[in-house]
């Protein structure tokens, strides 16, 4: 599966648009992506930074690997982020 296909497929399942994913995005990672660029991703147009790819597979708790390699399908597993104190 394709990571165009894949983002398609976790943005719908949080029921959100392509507009409302961009502004998400932007304001939890601090980016400025479009509504056009999300579009263009999930049609195969263009790929985002590694920053922005980054970004995307945090905010659907997904590791980089899950989303570029075509071998990886659905379902996705989130991953649970599991922070360690540091004494």
């Amino acid at each position: 599966m394709k990571f165009s296909e894949k983002l398609r497929l976790l943005r719908q399942s949080k029921e959100l648009t392509q507009s409302e994913f961009s502004m998400r995005l932007n304001k939890k990672a601090k980016l400025l992506i479009t509504r056009d660029q999300v579009a263009q991703w999930e049609t195969d147009g263009n790929m985002p930074s590694w920053k922005t790819l980054v970004a995307i597979c945090d905010y659907f708790g997904v590791t980089v690997d899950v989303m570029v390699r075509e071998n990886i399908t659905a379902p996705f597993k989130p991953y649970k982020q599991k922070l360690k104190m540091v004494a």
